[in-house]
């Protein structure tokens, strides 16, 4: 393919030839942002993969697992994978659903970085980037105050958290939380 007269190559075959020169996290980067602006690039990438021998292609077999792991939903933004990362890479822990919507009987209260909707357990990935306008820290309050008066409970991560004890903290919120939780009652006689 040409642009104007130099080679260019398709989104789906840039993507390959980055997963055979990027680290695990850029990778995972270039995906969801490749994905933001394209939003079939997984579908390019697995029609690419069955195109083509993956052996002998290096990368490729690395990436095609990461557009099927995401199942069509990227992140927001670098920090949003690096969570991901660690939820990923921490044992005990369900797999969170991204990028929820989430809703109350007055209608739509915001979209979550992180849900586990059984147990109504949210992680927001709060870059300082995006979250440090007053408009958008006063919208930030409003509706997690909702999201709260909802019935949900939520962690918020930062760049400066990221390596902090927040997974411990939210393996007791799901535990606290989990929808198959027993309870015991007492009775009259």
């Amino acid at each position: 393919m040409y642009l104007g007269g130099l080679p260019i190559t398709s989104i789906a075959n840039t993507l390959v030839d980055l997963a055979a020169e990027l680290d695990d996290e850029a990778l995972e980067i270039a995906l969801d942002s490749a994905h933001r602006r394209w939003p079939r690039v997984g579908q390019w990438i697995e029609d690419l993969a069955t195109k083509r021998q993956t052996r002998g292609v290096p990368g490729l077999t690395r990436l095609v697992q990461l557009v099927r792991e995401r199942e069509g939903q990227p992140t927001d933004s670098p920090l949003e994978v690096r969570v991901w990362r660690r939820l990923r890479s921490t044992s005990g822990l369900p797999k969170p659903r991204l990028q929820v919507e989430v809703f109350d009987e007055l209608g739509y209260i915001m979209r979550v970085d992180f849900a586990w909707p059984l147990e109504r357990v949210v992680v927001h990935a709060d870059s300082f980037r995006w979250h440090s306008r007053r408009v958008t820290f006063d919208s930030d309050a409003d509706q997690r105050n909702r999201l709260r008066a909802a019935g949900w409970e939520a962690l918020v991560v930062t760049q400066n958290s990221l390596h902090g004890p927040w997974l411990d903290d939210l393996k007791v919120l799901l535990a606290q939380r989990h929808p198959q939780r027993s309870f015991s009652f007492a009775t009259n006689p």
